[in-house]
């Protein structure tokens, strides 16, 4: 099967853009559900693509958040209608910003972005609309609790559950973000459309050769 970002694209051609896709942006770890948006792919050739690499748009997941930043973090959730008791920060059982069906969105360093990644629309929102609004969405949790009981927690079914979540996330972005955001989670849809579509025949032949 071969994705097609549902939304608009935009590309660094012109100054809104236009369409292209690319690599993972908020991919974690496998065996997380809704990695960061720190732990991204290599850099694009395709000029299409306003960035593929990640990795310097947030700080680092080993970065210990202040109780200045929790409290902004707090502060953004609550505006963006996140209970604060779905907020577990600093936790030592994850390895990036994720979510955790039972506990909530799993804080960690790397939710806090650059000042390059504020330029290009990285932002606490970017990543919390990726992990609440995204991950937490009813068909997301049911689509992966589905795929996990069929197939296990394989590349290609994270790869699934984090295109869904990205796409459920921009639905919500583009009613309540600013326009810089929006346009950020749509490259980050673009990018992990793009590394699904190069990837999954070698995923399925990887996993089908475990079965």
């Amino acid at each position: 099967m071969k994705y097609t970002p549902t939304f608009a694209i935009y590309d660094n051609s012109t100054n809104d853009g236009g369409k292209g896709s690319g690599n993972f942006g908020h991919k974690g770890i496998p065996g997380q559900v809704g990695g960061s948006t720190a732990t991204g792919g290599g850099e694009s050739t395709n000029k299409n693509f306003a960035w593929k690499n990640t990795k310097d748009h947030f700080n680092k997941s080993s970065h210990i958040l202040t109780k200045e930043e929790i409290q902004a973090v707090k502060d953004t959730a609550k505006e963006m209608g996140i209970p604060e008791d779905r907020l577990v920060f600093n936790s030592l059982s994850v390895d990036v910003t994720s979510f955790n069906s039972n506990l909530g969105v799993m804080v960690k360093g790397d939710i806090i972005p650059t000042e390059k990644g504020e330029q290009l629309g990285a932002s606490i929102k970017v990543v919390l609309a990726h992990e609440w609004y995204g991950h937490n969405n009813p068909d997301v949790v049911k689509f992966d609790l589905q795929g996990l009981r069929e197939h296990g927690n394989t590349k290609s079914h994270i790869a699934d559950i984090e295109i869904m979540a990205c796409e459920k996330a921009l639905a919500w972005a583009e009613k309540n973000l600013s326009p810089n955001e929006v346009k950020y989670i749509r490259q980050d849809l673009a990018n992990r459309v793009e590394e699904y579509n190069t990837n999954i025949e070698k995923w399925q032949k990887e996993e089908g050769a475990k079965v």
